[in-house]
């Protein structure tokens, strides 16, 4: 073989390989487990009881309206998260609703014709019956979601509240990783995890929840969000409870949710996301954390270091146009800020007091702000006090030369791309600031009708302009 047909063997042998997996594939509504050839499923629980551990199923082009179990460390890989949904339509779902609230309207009726309470079991049950999971993940690590789409579709009732008990995927000491997935149109959360379970999100979307997108309760593994899109639910994009591994928010995009962008306990790292016009915060912290080199741009706050003593690494992060501040933080907190651009607002740095169960722990903290540049900025840095009433007085702080802080027109722009933009004269150049390059607003996953659906028109997220249904009488 001459070195150049050895050359083209190379080339060819990735094309044909990826012919091979393509020719695999099985045909619309079917489904197949990899190395059991011939042998296709009407559906993809049926393949997932069929296959053993370490299994791939792979799935054929359609809309599967099932609910999954996953007891095992199997990966379920479609065509794309534009050709494989998971879950029932809008439609279904409406009309499941519909019967529900009829029968526990029928149930109440009944027990008031007898003189007696409403079985609470039976309502219970009812209940649980309506809100299983789509997919349901438990004690099983290495379980693999590829290329498709999961949704739990509908729409709440103005003055009903929040739902909790639906999920699109649930996660129950178990280990899920998901690529090229897209989780959109749910009527509580997208994703949920708890108990001893790890879940990593890569290259994925997850928006259109009416609760929220990503909730992970104390687990005790890994948690690691790369490279994804977490957007426009209502309640919280990301709610990330206390985490004892690894846990990591690198390289997305998280915005317009109607309350906060991330909030979380634990000590992750947050590095170069684009976090913005979120209704509230951006990042909420409870537990310290490094946060560098991300965009927080047009949030009503950028960060919250809300616990008593957070000693968060703030650092290389552009904060841009946040209406009420940069940064905020409470109590004896002891962050360190430095290396920051803050342009725009009615303050970049606020130190707050922190009311608790023992009285109001006043902002006592030690500053440690340095090398920041601040521009149109009404006030930089402000310590607030209780006064009575409730009322707060704003004491503005002169930071000390040597703290190397200035003022300056950084010369930053946004371009249409989403992308940040240092001109070449840049002061924000003399600081570790380059790596916010990185991040870009721009988004591979287009705006989806469950999103338009919901979300208010224009730009705001206003919690109350979301469109709900009317409210239901004699429900």
């Amino acid at each position: 073989m001459t070195r150049w047909s050895a050359l083209l063997c190379l080339i060819l042998l990735p094309v044909l390989d990826g012919n091979r997996a393509l020719a695999e594939h099985p045909p619309a509504g079917k489904v197949r487990i990899v190395d059991r050839a011939g042998e296709d499923f009407a559906s993809i629980q049926s393949a997932i009881e069929a296959a053993p551990g370490g299994a791939t199923v792979l799935i054929g082009e359609g809309r599967y309206d099932e609910r999954l179990k996953i007891g095992k460390p199997i990966k379920l890989v479609g065509a794309g998260p534009d050709k494989i949904i998971i879950g029932p339509t809008t439609e279904a779902r409406d009309a499941q609703d519909e019967i529900f609230h009829a029968r526990m309207k029928a149930i109440r009726q009944e027990a008031e014709a007898r003189g007696e309470p409403a079985d609470a079991r039976e309502l219970v049950a009812l209940r649980a019956a309506r809100s299983v999971s789509i997919v349901r993940i438990e004690n099983a690590q290495g379980v693999g979601l590829r290329s498709l789409r999961v949704t739990s579709p509908g729409t709440p009732r103005a003055g009903a509240g929040l739902e909790n008990g639906f999920h699109a995927i649930e996660i129950k000491n178990a280990g899920l990783t998901m690529t090229d997935c897209a989780v959109v149109g749910c009527l509580g959360h997208g994703v949920y995890a708890e108990g001893e379970s790890n879940l990593a999100i890569d290259d994925c979307l997850i928006a259109a929840c009416w609760n929220t997108g990503v909730k992970a309760d104390t687990i005790t593994g890994r948690l690691n969000i790369r490279d994804s899109d977490i957007r426009n639910c209502l309640n919280h994009n990301l709610w990330l409870g206390t985490v004892s591994d690894t846990f990591s928010i690198e390289g997305c995009r998280i915005s317009g949710s109607g309350g906060d962008a991330l909030i979380f306990g634990g000590q992750p790292t947050i590095v170069r996301n684009a976090i913005f016009e979120n209704a509230f915060t951006g990042i909420e912290a409870i537990g310290s954390a490094t946060i560098k080199q991300n965009l927080l741009y047009k949030n009503r706050l950028g960060v919250w270091l809300r616990s008593s003593e957070n000693q968060s690494w703030v650092s290389g992060n552009l904060f841009m146009e946040n209406e009420l501040c940069g940064i905020s933080t409470s109590g004896m907190s002891e962050p360190m800020i430095r290396g920051n651009v803050f342009m725009g607002g009615k303050s970049a740095i606020d130190f707050s007091p922190l009311k608790s169960e023992n009285g109001v722990l006043e902002p006592t903290g030690k500053f440690y702000i340095r090398e920041n540049l601040f521009w149109n900025i009404d006030q930089p840095v402000l310590r607030n006090h209780f006064e009575k009433n409730n009322q707060t007085r704003a004491e503005i702080i002169e930071l000390p030369t040597n703290t190397r802080n200035w003022v300056e027109d950084p010369r930053i722009t946004i371009d249409s791309e989403g992308r940040v933009v240092l001109a070449e004269t840049s002061p924000a150049r003399r600081v570790d600031f380059a790596g916010i390059t990185a991040a870009t607003m721009k988004s591979r996953w287009p705006l989806t009708d469950e999103e338009r659906a919901m979300i208010p028109e224009g730009r705001s997220r206003d919690a109350v302009k979301w469109k709900l249904k009317p409210a239901a009488a004699n429900r």
